[in-house]
């Protein structure tokens, strides 16, 4: 995948298309955003990128203001900082 062609559309957008086409030379670094906005070292986790990604760092890290790194080998193939709010509590019957 090259992901120069994915078009700069919504930063949401591009992270999206990023984790659905990221292959597995793909390593995606996770860091915690601090108040002035840069990134915690050393980084918060590090995966394999999918779509379930965000799902993860939801449940594992919890809510907060994350940066994401996937590199494919040397080559950085996206950075780009995510929100993500607290997990849903079902509520239960």
């Amino acid at each position: 995948m090259n992901f120069e062609q994915i078009s700069p559309v919504d930063n949401m957008q591009r992270l999206l298309e990023a984790l659905y086409y990221a292959d597995d030379q793909c390593v995606g670094y996770v860091y915690r955003l601090g108040a002035d906005g840069k990134p915690s070292r050393p980084y918060a986790l590090r995966c394999c990128p999918s779509p379930r990604l965000l799902t993860h760092v939801q449940h594992q890290l919890g809510a907060g203001d994350y940066k994401l790194i996937i590199r494919r080998g040397r080559t950085m193939a996206f950075s780009g900082a995510f929100a993500v709010g607290p997990p849903s509590r079902f509520a239960r019957w």
